[in-house]
C-alpha cells in the first residue's frame, strides 16, 4: 500500500493519452489528475470493502471498476466497453511501469 501515492503520476500520465485519445481539448491535464485520484479512491475503497466483508482478492479489481465506472459515467459519456476497459487499461499500464521502474532502481542499488 506504500507505493499507491507513485501511481497518481502514473495513473494520470496514462489517462492523459487516453483523454488525447477521446479528443478531449479542454483541462486535459487537471482531468487526467481528477481521473487518477479517482480511481485511486475506488481501488482504496474496493480493498477495504473486501478486506471487511473478506472476500477473495479477486473481487477488489471488480469492485473498484464497478465503482469507477458508476463514477465517471456520471462526468463523461463514454460507450459501456469504454468505460470498462479504459481503468483496466490505466492500471495495467501504470503497473507494469512501476513494476519495471521498481526492477530497475533495485538492480541499480544491488549492483553499487
Amino acid at each position: 500500500m506504500l507505493y499507491l501515492p507513485l501511481l497518481i503520476p502514473l495513473y494520470a500520465l496514462f489517462f492523459y493519452i487516453v483523454l488525447k485519445w477521446l479528443h478531449v481539448e479542454n483541462e486535459r491535464v487537471k482531468r487526467s489528475f481528477i481521473l487518477s485520484l479517482t480511481l485511486l479512491i475506488t481501488q482504496l475503497i474496493g480493498a477495504t470493502v473486501a478486506a471487511v466483508l473478506e472476500l477473495a482478492d479477486n473481487v477488489v479489481p471488480l469492485i473498484s471498476i464497478g465503482l469507477f465506472v458508476l463514477i465517471v459515467n456520471r462526468f463523461l459519456t463514454l460507450k459501456w466497453w469504454q468505460a470498462i476497459l479504459i481503468p483496466i487499461g490505466v492500471t495495467m499500464a501504470s503497473s507494469l511501469v512501476a513494476g519495471v521502474g521498481f526492477m530497475i532502481f533495485f538492480r541499480s542499488i544491488a549492483s553499487s
